[in-house]
């Protein structure tokens, strides 16, 4: 088996690109990747791109099974690289104006924050946790679903695997739980559904949102809509059925 993932790893590599950005308003052009941190995801339009690099754990996780890596944002405009956090198991996500970067660990979420350079905590002060307790895989503390980025950056929706909790990433605000009942009921409101509105970046609370639901002892499945500025969803079908994906006419 090792032979084959190396064998694997040796195409990847030989048709390996590093990432590029020409600026054409400058005429410059800077490059993103490098040996030292090979893999970028670009999102949005921001300024920051998010590098990666499992260079110094890629033996151990060829045994241990466990995927850790080094974390850095990358200016466009120069091609400095920050570190965002080193031996980091639980990666996630840029926020959609790409100043900042939300990840897992110790059993909470925290955002780094390219201005500051810092990391915050924002789920120490959320009564529930993001631990997932069902996951029974050979890792320790496993995250909970991250819902998304809201589109104006200041929230990150989180899942408990009950409810669907807004949070604060300045912990200017307290948390808002958006279904209310979710853990109360055993229900699980087990995702927002995506895909209704097009080229969006980022979750607008503003409009309506769609989750899907099912209760968890009898089965009972749906979907719910959240009305901006309100909590708790009115449910739009909750029947004793198993219910098909929804979907948005053209």
């Amino acid at each position: 088996r090792l032979q084959t993932q190396q064998r694997v790893q040796e195409n990847a590599d030989r048709s390996f690109n590093y990432v590029t950005m020409y600026r054409p308003g400058e005429g410059t052009m800077i490059r993103i990747a490098d040996d030292e941190v090979p893999d970028i995801q670009i999102t949005g339009r921001g300024q920051w791109a998010i590098g990666t690099s499992d260079a110094a754990y890629e033996r151990m996780s060829n045994l241990n099974g466990q995927s850790f890596r080094d974390v850095y944002a990358i200016d466009t405009k120069t091609g400095r690289k920050t570190v965002v956090k080193k031996n980091l198991r639980w990666g996630n996500a840029s926020s959609p104006d790409t100043t900042k970067y939300l990840y897992y660990e110790n059993k909470h979420f925290h955002v780094f924050d390219t201005a500051t350079g810092a990391a915050r905590n924002i789920t120490e002060k959320v009564p529930t946790t993001f631990v997932n307790l069902e996951d029974d895989h050979n890792v320790v503390d496993p995250p909970t679903n991250v819902v998304g980025w809201t589109s104006d950056n200041p929230y990150v929706l989180l899942s408990d695997r009950w409810d669907t909790w807004k949070v604060s990433v300045s912990g200017a605000e307290a948390p808002v739980n958006l279904t209310v009942n979710g853990r109360k009921d055993q229900i699980r409101y087990q995702g927002r559904v995506p895909g209704i509105y097009q080229n969006e970046r980022g979750i607008d609370l503003g409009k309506p949102q769609y989750f899907s639901v099912m209760a968890e002892w009898t089965k009972r499945a749906g979907y719910g809509i959240l009305e901006p500025g309100k909590t708790g969803l009115k449910m739009l079908l909750w029947e004793d059925a198993a219910i098909a994906s929804l979907q948005k006419a053209e």
